[in-house]
């Protein structure tokens, strides 16, 4: 007979570490790395300090803060986002971006409302290349491959390093070019499949 777990105990993290106090993350006094800190629970650690990415509009190193300083100008005082991580150009009053799910490490660079307005109509031409559609039952190992695979694709038809091919790094005439180069190549369909597409 299976042994019955009992319920997990607060305060504890996953791994048996005590749960660190909210302002430390951000502070640096913690090895923690916080994903929902209005929920007052802890992700996985970071393997390491990620790096502050830059700003794309000035080039300044980012800060890491909470939603609370991103939306200070919010009428919804119980917006959940309040407690979410981000990084934030000390510089540009408008310029941000977030954080990996469980983790403090940020998705891309920062960008003002405009560049990132520019990022979300990007990856609205370019995921169809990658993503599974509607009812379409792929395994997650396929669906990163096939991500894969596309972004290498976008990066030689931009005519860019790979790792420096990600929307969530692109400027807005960075956007702007992938979204021609994305509008000129075709139905989606027309992405290159990877092996492992054929062999499952």
């Amino acid at each position: 007979m299976a042994e019955q777990k009992g319920p997990r105990k607060q305060g504890k993290h996953r791994g048996g570490d005590s749960i660190a106090h909210p302002e430390a993350l951000l502070t640096g006094s913690s090895k923690h790395s916080p994903f929902h800190l209005g929920r007052g629970e802890i992700g996985a650690r970071s393997a390491s300090k990620p790096k502050a990415p830059s700003c794309s509009n000035c080039g300044t190193v980012a800060k890491l803060c909470t939603g609370r300083e991103i939306f200070k100008n919010s009428t919804n005082t119980s917006a959940p986002f309040y407690s979410y991580l981000f990084w934030k150009c000390p510089a540009c009053p408008d310029s941000h971006c977030g954080c990996q799910p469980h983790s403090d490490i940020p998705l891309g660079t920062p960008g003002d409302s405009r560049t990132r307005e520019a990022r979300q109509a990007a990856h609205l031409m370019f995921d169809p290349r990658w993503k599974p559609r509607v009812g379409e039952s792929i395994p997650p190992h396929v669906v990163t491959a096939r991500r894969s695979s596309a972004y290498a694709w976008l990066a030689s038809a931009m005519g860019l390093p790979v790792e420096e091919c990600h929307i969530g790094m692109f400027d807005y005439n960075r956007c702007r070019q992938a979204m021609t180069v994305i509008a000129n190549s075709g139905s989606p369909t027309t992405a290159v499949k990877t092996s492992t597409d054929v062999a499952t």
